[in-house]
Formats: C-alpha cells, structure tokens, sequence
C-alpha cells in the first residue's frame, strides 16, 4: 500500500540523504530523510550508516520501526507491517490547503510529489489551494493510476493586501479572482458568484487569520479583545476559518500567553473563533497543513475529518462535503480522532476519543461559550486509545434553561516526531472539535450568548451584579461588560470598575476597552488597580495603556517609558495595531539627509560606513555616486515618513544606494525617552554616537520594527539613519515618544 518511510540517522532529521530526488517521479517522492511510496514497494540508495527507518501512512495507521546498520555496497530487504488502528468509518479525510512549487513559485513539490505526498500520508480529499491559480491536480492523478486512493478540488489560495482565502470548489478553466481587491465583502460575492462543474456557491476559507502581514482580521480590524470589527473592509461571509495552520497548528495559542519562536501569529485564532460563536456566528474551525514542500511542511498535518455518506476515497461526494463542511459536521486533528454525536433521547451528547498508538493523548478540554468549564485527565496508553463519554447537556448550562454552545479540544503533550518535524516549533497531538448548539430552554430557537448578555443587561437593574452571577464563566461576564457600554447603561461605569478588577484577563482587557471609549478621568483608579494586577503580556499592557490615555493618564510618555524599561518592546512591537494607536509623542519630520553611497558597503569599509553616520557638518561635501554633494533639508509627510527619493532626480542612484539621514532632538533636561523607528529597507542608526539599531533586511519602513529607550542629554541630541536600499521606495519613519522633545534639521 502506499506510505512513508522516515529514516532517522546521525544526521537527525534534516540531513539529506537522496540527493536524487526525480529518479522514479511515478513511484517516489523523496527529500531530505523522507521517502513517498506510491506503491510501498521500490528501491532507493541510502549513505552508509545506522538509520532508524520508520514506515507510516498518516495518524489512522500504526507505525513500524526497524534498526539497521548499512555498510557500503550492501543490499538489504525490509518489510514493514502496518495496520488500521482507527475506525474512521463515516468519516474522510481532508487538507483544504495545499500548494506545489509549479503554481506557487515556492516550496519545492511539483504536482507529482504533491499528490503521491498526501497519498502517502493517507489524506482522501485533497484541495488545490496554489496562490492565485485555479489549480486542478486529477490530470496528474489519472497519470499515477492513483484515482482509487484520492478525490481531488479545484482551488486557489486568493492571496490579496488584506489576506488570503481558499476558495473551492472553481474552474480551472476560469480567469483567476481578482486578488487586488481590498474589500472583503466584494471579495467574497465574486467568489460566491464563481461556477463550478458541482453546481455550488464555493466555499470561503479565512487562511492563517492572525500570521502577520497577511492576516485578514488585523487588517480587517476584527478586535482580538470583542470579536468584532467596524472596518470598510470587513465582512463575516465566510464558512470556515483555519485555526490550526502548518504542521505546529500555529493559531492555537496566544502568542503573548504561549509564544513560541518562529510563530508569526499575534494572537490566538482559537479564541478569535470563540468570540465569533459569542456573537452569534457559526464559521467552521478547520485546520490544514498550508504545504508547499514534501519535507517539513507535510502534508495532512494538520488535516479535517468530514462526514460523508461513503468511505471509497474515490467516489466522495465534493457537494456532500462542502455542505458539511458549512454545517460544522467536521473536526481538525494533529492525530486525535474525536467523534461527538448528539443524543436526542437521553439529552445528551456521546463522545469517542482514538488515537494510533504511537500518538500521544493527554486531555480534553470541554469548553462552553468560549470558557473552559472542565478538563479531563486522560489514561495514558502505549496501545490504541478508544474512550466513551456520555453527558448530559443540563451539565454544562451556565445556568438552568440558559442556551449555550459547547465544544471539544483533545491535546497531547509528547511531539509527533521524527514523523511530523517542524524547523522552530514542535508538533504536538491536537484536534477541536465543533460545536453543539445546545437549545437549553426548549423555545426551538438558539439565542447566542452576546443576544443573551443584552438581554441580562436589559432586565438586570444592577448589572455590575452580572459579574458575580458568572463566576464560573468569564466569556459572559466580558459580554456583559460589552452589552452595558453599547446600550449605554447609566451603570456602564459601575460595570467597567469591577470588570478592570476582576480575576480572569477577558474580562478586564473587556473593561479596559469599555473604558477607552467612555474616555472618563473617574475610571483611573480601576485602571490604576488593573495596571498593577496580573494582566503582564505585552498585549494586555498596551490594552490597558490606551485605556489609562483615553481617560487623561498624566504624562503617558512616562507610563510608556516605564513599559519599555520593563523589557517589553520585543511583546509590544508584535502588535503593531494597539501599538499605533498607544504610541505618544510626535514624529520626527525635519531632517536633512545626504546620498546615495554605493551599497551594499564595501566588505573592506567593514562597520565604519561611509563618514556621515560620525560628521554631521552640513557645510561638508561627500563623494557619491551623483558626485559632491552636500547634505540638503528634507521634510516627513503627516505620517511621519521621510521619502529618500527625493535625493536623486532618477530612481537609478537609489538602486542598491545608502542614503543617510540625520535629525537632532533638542530636549529641556537630561531624560530618558523611547522612541520607534523603521526603515525601508535595512539600516543602522545611531543617537549621540550610539548604534542603536542595526537591521540587514528587506522590507518597508515600519513604525514598530525597533522600540527602544534612550537618554537624552539637554540640548541637541544627534540622531543618523544609515538606509540601505535595494531596489524601489526607501526611507525611513521616527516618532519620539515624549511630546516636550522637537526635532529640527540643524543643532
């Protein structure tokens, strides 16, 4: 059958041992340690050396070990024997996001590897999801034989300047979307309209919502705090939203509360998910594996299970599945297989948990309304898991007759290598399970906590006492928090004060947005008290530092000095959002500047740079590549930026130019003061002779790519930007964060 070997030497797991990666390209996919077997039979040239060889196909089957030791020259037979350990039976399973090097232009799996890679990871419906291109694999799956093993979709990743979504099932034949659009709502009625051979509205997939630069719900400005969003570009027409992305299932956790290196995720999707349910949506959680290579970025890892009335993975039925997919009737798993079905006779719910056994399962969490209410310790096993739950719904009811919805997450604790094996983040067993919608008072209708919390409000003649009515659920007491403010309470301020006290981060990050926007100098006491309370990650601080501002915080600059004293910057510069708006001061906008220098710097010159960086004499000349040129006076616009194209009359001197830039903060006495900066593309800089900065990259000039403190010495103080440009815009933003220091173009 097909499958995967993983040979595991002194090497590890990233050491490539098949160079030769095109030798059967009907047969085998191959790279790095990892072999694809079409067939499970075939032969392959290995390095002399003692390897551990694991043979799998996926989490529903056992895995196989052998160790051996090859010499040079030598042939040796293994037969491995795996076998279905999970009953999976009703269910077939899928990755929505997937990518070749042909289509995407990068990753390296052409359409062949790609698709003997998710056979050989057992996936069943797969869908092409290349970066703006229809992409149809079943002519290359016809040219495998391999028809019996895989169903396969027509997609496109629509990668546009404010995210990218699937879209699935298209046409292949179809012009491609326009994915310069930056309105979403107009983005997704084109993808509705689009026609396919299945006769359906396609399904809309929100990617990676929350990795930076092309997640959809900062710039939509879905707020991680209540879930909602009032941006142009905004809209809730989509039916599913990846939470688990890539093999680590990045957008699980909360990078402040979880952060691992290498996550580019600012916040947790999971709980971005939660709050849309609280509000009344009903998006499907999906997780995929967004692969675009045969090793590392493996396909099915992470993967969905889909009902479906046939187990043939040939003759799924794409209309079935996009219908279940829409109705929530799917799970997303990193190994776990959690089966839920409701029990109308017994007013309940059953529940099964398998898991192979070489997949490790530790817990379930149940979670109501966004809260975790319970956490089940489970038995740990060295052979196949199978677990039976049975409950009744009356348990998990905030209160007796008070509707909720209800749903599963199952986690493990041990990393699912050397077969699933990430560069920066280990993969761990996960799966969340979608939810019930649990009609508690019987009236046919499901009322949504967030209809539920304006209700309370309305009724409750006190409602700062709601938040002792909820202990046991903070999602309804941060709701109830929302609800006062936006009907305008007279008790909004009695309910914003216990919320910025209260025990649980939701809730007082609820009441430091309520009170941002009732903007009163009497909420600074409570704002006072949660400033010094347990809400510590970078993200929280800047939530409350808005708030303590709104409310006429004296000298903010201070309070934000204190921040980044605290070591914070690395947190706070990851969220560049609540950053922009939290920054005091003003920007540096006189400046004079003196370019271009040939870049990058000459190796021989090594850190001394060109002069500029140590003499600011603006009467001297410097040789550049226009010739002598003195330093002249440049002005940044109203957002701060200063554009170095203004240097040279042709964009040919600042192609692969250094230009440098300097400015002097005049300051009233000695202080320390932050400051953000950023430039386009890398740079140094320096103040008062200090490098203060250095970056070798390649990208636009951003407020927040360097948060730092300074002192100043009363008087001039002179700051010097070395910009490196490659290739178009270059320049460079400085905003200092104390409103009594002036920047000007001459000491």
């Amino acid at each position: 059958m097909p499958g995967r070997l993983t040979f595991v030497g002194a090497g590890g797991p990233a050491a490539t041992l098949f160079p030769n990666t095109q030798e059967q390209p009907g047969e085998m996919a191959a790279r790095k340690n990892v072999v694809y077997s079409l067939s499970g039979r075939g032969a392959i040239s290995v390095p002399i050396g003692a390897y551990t060889i694991y043979a799998t196909r996926g989490p529903e089957w056992s895995r196989a070990d052998k160790r051996v030791i090859l010499a040079a020259g030598e042939e040796r037979t293994l037969v491995f024997h795996l076998a279905r350990e999970l009953d999976t039976r009703g269910w077939i399973s899928a990755d929505f996001h997937l990518h070749t090097f042909t289509h995407s232009g990068h990753g390296d799996a052409n359409l062949n590897e790609r698709v003997i890679s998710l056979i050989g990871e057992g996936v069943e419906l797969a869908v092409a999801t290349d970066h703006n291109h229809n992409t149809d694999y079943a002519p290359f799956v016809r040219e495998l034989g391999a028809e019996q093993h895989v169903t396969t979709v027509v997609g496109n990743e629509v990668s546009t300047p404010i995210g990218h979504f699937n879209a699935f099932p298209l046409d292949p034949s179809r012009e491609v979307l326009n994915h310069r659009l930056r309105d979403a709502g107009e983005l997704f009625r084109l993808i509705r309209a689009e026609p396919n051979e299945f006769g359906i509205q396609p399904i809309i997939q929100l990617n990676h919502p929350r990795w930076y630069d092309i997640d959809y719900f900062r710039h939509a400005g879905l707020d991680p705090v209540t879930g909602t969003s009032a941006s142009k570009a905004w809209s809730a027409d989509f039916d599913s939203i990846e939470i688990l992305n890539a093999n680590p299932g990045r957008g699980y956790h909360d990078a402040d509360l979880a952060f691992a290196p290498g996550d580019e995720g600012r916040h947790s999707v999971l709980r971005d998910w939660f709050h849309l349910l609280n509000r009344g949506h009903r998006h499907t959680a999906v997780g995929n594996s967004d692969s675009h290579t045969v090793h590392f970025d493996f396909a099915g890892w992470p993967r969905n299970y889909v009902r479906s009335s046939t187990d043939d993975p040939a003759r799924i039925d794409v209309r079935e599945i996009a219908s279940a997919i829409r109705a929530g009737g799917c799970f997303t798993t990193l190994g776990p297989f959690v089966e839920v079905n409701a029990l109308p006779d017994q007013d309940g719910f059953a529940l099964r948990i398998q898991a192979a056994s070489w997949i490790d399962v530790d817990r379930m969490k149940i979670v109501v309304n966004g809260d975790i209410v319970e956490t089940l310790s489970l038995p740990p096993t060295q052979r196949v898991m199978r677990l039976d739950f049975s409950r009744s719904y009356s348990e998990f009811a905030p209160e007796p007759g008070m509707d909720y919805w209800i749903a599963f997450l199952v986690e493990g604790d041990d990393p699912l290598d050397p077969i699933v094996v990430d560069q920066e983040q280990p993969a761990r067993p996960l799966a969340i399970v979608n939810p019930l919608f649990v009609d508690a008072d019987g009236d046919g209708a499901w009322t949504a906590p967030w209809d539920l919390a304006r209700k309370l409000v309305d009724i409750t003649p006190e409602p700062a006492d709601l938040l002792a009515r909820f202990p046991l659920y903070p999602s309804l007491r941060a709701l109830c928090v929302q609800a006062t403010l936006e009907m305008r309470r007279e008790s909004s301020f009695g309910i914003v004060e216990s919320a910025l006290v209260d025990r649980d981060r939701m809730v007082v990050l609820a009441g430091a947005r309520a009170a941002e926007s009732l903007a009163n100098a009497r909420l600074l006491p409570a704002l006072e008290l949660a400033w010094e309370g347990r809400v510590r990650d970078g993200f929280g601080r800047l939530v409350l530092f808005n708030a303590l501002r709104a409310c006429d915080l004296p000298h903010p600059e201070r309070r934000f000095a204190d921040l980044l004293a605290g070591g914070a910057s690395h947190a706070l510069k990851r969220y560049d959002t609540e950053l922009g708006r939290a920054l005091p001061g003003t920007f540096a906008r006189a400046w004079q500047a003196v370019g271009y220098f040939p870049g990058p710097r000459d190796a021989a010159m090594g850190e001394r740079g060109y002069g500029p960086e140590s003499d600011g004499d603006l009467a001297r000349e410097w040789k550049t590549k226009a010739g002598a040129t003195r330093w002249a006076e440049l002005r940044a616009d109203s957002s701060g930026y200063l554009d170095l194209r203004g240097l040279s009359p042709g964009p040919v001197d600042a192609l692969n130019g250094i230009a440098y830039a300097q400015t002097w903060l005049h300051s009233p006495d000695e202080r320390e003061v932050g400051y953000a900066l950023g430039t386009d593309d890398g740079g140094r800089v320096w103040i008062n002779g200090e490098l203060v900065h250095e970056d070798r990259g390649a990208h636009g000039a951003y407020l927040t790519q360097h948060l730092g403190l300074v002192r100043l010495q009363p008087g001039p103080n002179r700051v010097v930007f070395e910009v490196h440009n490659g290739q178009g815009a270059t320049g460079l933003v400085l905003r200092v964060l104390d409103r009594e220091i002036e920047a000007r173009a001459a000491p």
